[in-house]
């Protein structure tokens, strides 16, 4: 059972949502997510996705484009987080570390090459925003070829069919579920994927937007969900252990 499974199904049966913060490598020093990890693991995360600065995050904002931005100033590449993610295992971090970034800087450094490196540094997977289901096959199969998992994208606005789509068979799939439209209109995107998927393997699911997703079970599809939290203000490590041991995370 991979890192992800385990940690879905533990927090399943503790009917508890995961808290998965997203911290930028290389934000605000070089060297910082090195002590934010930990830190935040032992306060109580549950599961990691770690930024890798790219010079045109089209999918993100105002403050992971100024992240992005110190981090590639501070040097920080493709490289540099897989090494990270390797440090992060050496120091004993248990929890999932995926990788979240543009498809540019891994395409570049070659598919089967930046898979077998994550792999072996003890990565679990990869979060493409600019990937889409019909140009992922190289990238899934070299993924699934190192045991690592591809996190795909289902919006608000992602019709039924292509939920269908992009969660296939249901076989290890995650899901990373926006929850707003650019205007802030809310739709239930992740009751729909469980609705859509119907009887087929049961899909967890990540959950974007910073809205709490509780534990979902019904007739034909059981979820896990994780709350995403972001660091991406130059702030001390110590604030965030209060942020992620909130009772009513």
């Amino acid at each position: 059972m991979s890192r992800i499974a385990a940690t879905f199904a533990r927090l399943q049966a503790a009917q508890r949502t995961a808290l998965m913060p997203y911290l930028m490598i290389g934000f605000p020093h070089r060297t910082s997510v090195l002590d934010l990890v930990p830190a935040l693991e032992a306060a109580g995360a549950d599961l990691f996705e770690l930024g890798m600065p790219f010079s045109d995050p089209l999918a993100d904002g105002a403050t992971i484009q100024r992240a992005a931005q110190i981090a590639l100033q501070n040097g920080v590449r493709l490289p540099d987080c897989i090494e990270t993610v390797a440090t992060l295992r050496a120091r004993g971090v248990q929890a999932p570390l995926l990788l979240m970034g543009y498809y540019n800087p891994v395409l570049r450094y070659g598919l089967e090459r930046a898979c077998t490196a994550l792999a072996s540094a003890g990565g679990d997977g990869w979060i493409i925003p600019d990937v889409p289901p019909e140009e992922a096959g190289a990238l899934a199969a070299a993924a699934q070829a190192q045991g690592l998992d591809l996190i795909m994208f289902v919006a608000p606005t992602t019709p039924d069919e292509r939920i269908k789509q992009v969660v296939g068979d249901g076989e290890r799939v995650y899901l990373l579920c926006i929850n707003y439209r650019r205007d802030r209109q809310a739709r239930p995107t992740l009751g729909r994927v469980g609705w859509v998927s119907g009887t087929r393997t049961q899909p967890h699911h990540f959950a974007a937007g910073g809205w709490l997703w509780h534990q979902h079970s019904g007739a034909r599809c059981r979820s896990g969900a994780a709350r995403q939290w972001c660091h991406c203000r130059q702030c001390p490590a110590e604030p965030y252990r209060a942020v992620a041991a909130r009772p009513d995370r």
